[in-house]
């Protein structure tokens, strides 16, 4: 029952076009985790679990020194905290049964690449204003429609890897292009690095038996498109493709965002109920655009701390138990969503949507494998160190 409540909160946010669909399976789900004690004695023994559990209250605690705390948003806050909580509870027990893939993955893969189908369709009939693809329900913009839509590529890739028959490669590898041809129309730019990038880590982690190497391979790929992404930039031929927006702000955003935690709020941030809007003149900034960023913002030090032991933590286990499937996507979509958090973000404790997928996933992928034997299936035995 978990494994499709999880299923229909993924496609809802690609679909449903209120908000409240996904957020009531997700509802339903924690009540059917709040249900089940052994779920959470499963995951009381993992240090990983309890770094997140900091991470999540730690961030809802923020609320009591935000600017105008308001009663009403902090048991909003409160309650979202609890649902993704027990969200990642649910996942990890799905990734310990072994049914995450089976019944979740390859579905949302398939399902996601219709939806990147309809998304196309309607760019092509309908072109928006910008030029830029949409997406259909919750990732209605194009920038979280691009994210969006590499998840979906990146489950459709590593679905066609591991079906079972001709004819779910067929399906899932349809998928991941359909996908990935809505990331391209989409003029995300910051999506144009993250997907390349999570697919290295995706087919290195498939193909290299040895953590070091995966690591040392990886951070050459990464090395490498970086490299190669400020040679296009600065270039007079290439520059204003790969940027036709110049910057879109951002570095004025960050300047007056930083300046503003270091005057106030730099070891505890100023709340995570705090408004981050930037006004730059007559423009006014919703967020402040880097999820790093927003982390200090709410949390200061302290948070940014909790948030890097998260996430180290979290690519450590998931770099430990390389020999295991699951562990081979979730470092791929945690590969995507660095990228992805350097130019956006707004919130970790969120509703259901890209960010719960490129790291709370991730992290419930990596407290699912404490449960689960490390072992190569290709070569019937534990992955090597070295």
């Amino acid at each position: 029952m978990g494994d499709l409540l999880v299923l229909l909160a993924f496609v809802a946010v690609l679909i449903a076009p209120l908000p409240s669909i996904p957020r009531l399976a997700t509802y339903l789900l924690a009540a059917l985790v709040l249900c089940s004690p052994g779920l959470w004695r499963a995951a009381a023994d993992s240090r990983l679990a309890a770094c997140a559990a900091a991470l999540l209250a730690y961030l809802v605690l923020t609320g009591l020194w935000s600017e105008e705390p308001n009663a009403s948003d902090a048991l909003r806050m409160c309650v979202r905290a609890l649902v993704l909580g027990c969200f990642v509870l649910a996942f990890a027990d799905s990734v310990a049964r072994g049914t995450a893939h089976a019944r979740i993955g390859r579905w949302f893969a398939l399902a996601g690449g219709l939806v990147a189908v309809a998304a196309i369709g309607n760019f092509l009939l309908d072109p928006p204003p910008e030029g830029r693809l949409h997406g259909l329900g919750r990732v209605h913009n194009s920038v979280t429609a691009a994210q969006a839509f590499s998840v979906v590529a990146l489950v459709a890739l590593d679905a066609a890897w591991r079906a079972p028959s001709s004819r779910w490669r067929l399906l899932a590898g349809a998928s991941a292009l359909a996908a990935t041809v809505a990331v391209l129309l989409s003029g995300s730019r910051a999506a144009w690095a993250a997907l390349p990038l999570g697919v290295a880590a995706l087919a290195l982690a498939w193909t290299t038996r040895s953590r070091r190497r995966f690591v040392g391979l990886l951070a050459a790929t990464a090395a490498a498109l970086g490299v190669a992404f400020v040679a296009l930039v600065t270039s007079d031929l290439a520059g204003d493709y790969v940027l036709p927006r110049g910057d879109s702000f951002r570095l004025v955003i960050w300047e007056s965002v930083a300046a503003d935690i270091v005057r106030q709020g730099l070891w505890f941030g100023r709340g995570i109920l705090t408004p981050d809007d930037t006004l730059l003149g007559d423009l006014t900034f919703r967020h402040v655009h880097s999820m790093y960023l927003a982390v200090l913002f709410h949390g200061g030090i302290v948070g940014c701390a909790l948030f890097a032991a998260a996430l180290g933590g979290t690519a450590f286990a998931l770099v430990r138990a390389l020999g295991a499937p699951d562990a081979r996507l979730a470092l791929a979509l945690l590969v995507a969503g660095a990228v992805f958090w350097l130019t956006d973000g707004r919130q970790l404790v969120d509703r259901v949507g890209v960010h719960w997928w490129l790291f709370w996933l991730p992290v419930a992928t990596a407290i699912g494998m404490i449960r689960q034997p490390v072992a190569d299936p290709t070569a019937g035995r534990s992955i090597t160190s070295s």
